[in-house]
């Protein structure tokens, strides 16, 4: 059990609160149900007037996003954007549910940011969901200057499993010669399936995201893969990580993700990768969007928007 001692004051009351481990006796199906119902009850927190949905209809599919704009614009040039992926386990997530903070973001920023409604697991395992975010990526290439949108400054970003599809479509664009990525914002990502760092082996407390959801999480996500996992699949079972993209990667004390995001941030810097980490005391998994009034989520949020205005050179900067 974590310790509520060391988690930091403005965060214990939602720690306590917190029944994550509800979801190891629940499919994954009746997990996001009761998360969508749980949501429906709260209500709209955004005017959907703020946001535009796009679709990009590839040949036997249609992909579906929301684009989010920067409210106030003092300039008519096109706009840097970053395609996102929402959290979730890769079995949970909603467009909506992202709408706070996607709007911050492209606020604070100056990016405009593309959210991404990538297909879940049990019923698309990989690589279901990197297919969605690469069509999105060439459509939003293609779609660049309609949208009014500079092509030429486009970044990813994504949270927990949200980062793990984010990293890998920085590995396919650069595998596969895909539209070029200019800046990858990981925070708290899940990077690697094997879960033998020592913050995966220890994190087993029922109120947060454990070690028994991520190896659930994990089987099903890769349940079509036979033999060696890819790196597309993993990011950190790729052997190259050289030519990537500049990343900010952030992880929290006391996640079960915290080791390997580390390790994932030491080979992209040993790679000769640009890379800003930072790991913020005394929070646990999604802490920072859980409880995002307190000090260190602010502290959190502010240090990625940071990141990415100055990577894709925004005149606007975060308050």
């Amino acid at each position: 059990m974590i310790d509520i001692n060391a988690i930091d004051p403005e965060l214990r009351a939602a720690l306590e609160q917190s029944r994550a481990g509800r979801f190891a006796d629940q499919s994954f199906e009746q997990a996001r149900d009761g998360m969508d119902a749980m949501l429906a009850k709260i209500g709209p927190l955004v005017d959907p007037a703020l946001f535009e949905r796009v679709s990009v209809n590839t040949r036997d599919r249609a992909v579906t996003g929301q684009l989010y704009r920067p409210t106030e614009r003092k300039e008519r040039d096109p706009l840097p954007v970053m395609l996102w992926f929402h959290g979730g386990g890769f079995f949970m997530g909603r467009l909506s549910n992202g709408d706070p903070m996607c709007l911050d973001i492209a606020n604070r920023s100056g990016c405009a940011v593309l959210s991404v409604n990538y297909r879940l697991i049990p019923e698309h395992p990989y690589p279901a969901a990197i297919d969605d975010a690469v069509a999105m990526l060439v459509w939003a290439q293609e779609q660049a200057s309609a949208l009014g949108l500079d092509a030429g400054r486009l970044a990813v970003g994504g949270a927990s499993a949200g980062g793990c599809i984010a990293a890998a479509l920085a590995l396919r664009a650069r595998d596969q010669g895909l539209p070029p990525i200019r800046f990858q914002l990981l925070m708290i990502p899940v990077i690697d399936n094997r879960l033998e760092t020592p913050s995966a082996l220890a994190t087993t407390d029922p109120r947060v995201w454990n070690r028994d959801l991520s190896q659930r999480s994990w089987q099903s996500y890769l349940s079509n893969i036979t033999g060696d996992v890819p790196g597309h699949a993993s990011p950190a079972r790729a052997a190259d990580l050289s030519g990537l993209p500049p990343a900010f990667i952030s992880v929290e004390e006391h996640d079960l993700l915290r080791d390997e995001g580390i390790d994932y941030a030491r080979r992209l810097m040993q790679a000769g990768v640009t890379t800003e980490l930072h790991c913020y005391p005394g929070t646990y998994h999604g802490s920072f969007a859980f409880t995002p009034q307190a000090d260190v989520s602010q502290r959190h949020m502010g240090d990625a928007i940071h990141a990415l205005a100055k990577a894709m050179r925004c005149e606007s900067t975060p308050a």
